[in-house]
């Protein structure tokens, strides 16, 4: 297993992750999810006509709501290795197959 990168937050990205909320299953969902994303980030592809963007994307999850979402990681990478992360979105996802 890979050792784990170090998580840079820019502070846009504590910003939207302020307005995602604080559910439990939001929480518990982003504590796993950027700890995979500090495992695996350069295996996420850079974003098409983007030189270093990178979009990580969650499984899609349903919310307390009712809502089934995807939650979006906007990141980059340092130099250094660490992972800058840039910007997180939850995108609601339709439920239809």
């Amino acid at each position: 297993m890979p050792t784990p990168r170090t998580l840079v937050h820019s502070a846009w990205f504590d910003y939207a992750v302020n307005r995602l909320g604080g559910a439990e299953a939001m929480d518990e969902l982003l504590g796993r999810e950027l700890y995979r994303l500090a495992l695996y980030a350069d295996l996420v592809p850079v974003a098409a006509g983007c030189d270093e963007l990178r979009i990580y994307r969650t499984d899609p999850f349903l919310r307390e709501d009712g809502h089934l979402i995807r939650v979006w990681i906007y990141f980059t990478l340092q130099k250094d290795g660490a992972v800058a992360l840039q910007h997180i979105e939850a995108i609601e996802e339709d439920m239809e197959t």
